[in-house]
């Protein structure tokens, strides 16, 4: 008979890589930019025209615009979904996520517990509460964001 269960280190790094992406785009809404994605030319057509500049009769040359608004408001709103549900995390666990995964860069467990003890000392209960929280709010979000992993278990 087999069986799934969460594959709890797959599971945390889907998560980081997500929070990632959160930390890229609201750089990116920050400066006002969007990412090109410059791939690399399909073997054969090295020297074909780029799309973007064949243009059919009648073209209109807003429609890039378009193109650049539809990705700024997609990280928009990437940007404010991944904010909602954290928000919907207890207090305790909403700040230790914001703490170590939202904020210019992702920090160590370590330098989110001390930060947290600097912060406000009412958020000191002790290190292995902390991983407790920790872990336990990574497993809801992957949860509510659909990020968890599973392993086949065998039996």
């Amino acid at each position: 008979m087999t069986t799934y269960v969460v594959d709890k280190v797959r599971t945390r790094q889907a998560v980081q890589a997500y929070f990632a992406v959160y930390r890229r785009f609201v750089q990116l809404l920050n400066a006002g930019t969007v990412p090109r994605e410059e791939l690399p030319p399909v073997p054969g057509y090295e020297n074909a025209a780029d799309p973007d500049s064949i243009h059919a009769p009648g073209f209109r040359p807003g429609s890039p615009v378009a193109v650049i608004d539809g990705k700024l408001r997609y990280m928009a709103w990437f940007v404010k979904d991944v904010n909602r549900v954290v928000r919907g995390l207890p207090r305790y666990q909403e700040v230790i996520i914001r703490t170590q995964f939202m904020g210019r860069e992702q920090l160590s467990n370590e330098e989110t517990y001390e930060a947290l003890l600097r912060a406000d000392s009412r958020w000191c209960y002790g290190m292995r509460h902390f991983e407790s929280q920790r872990s336990e709010a990574i497993m809801t979000l992957a949860d509510l964001l659909g990020l968890t992993l599973y392993l086949e278990n065998s039996q």
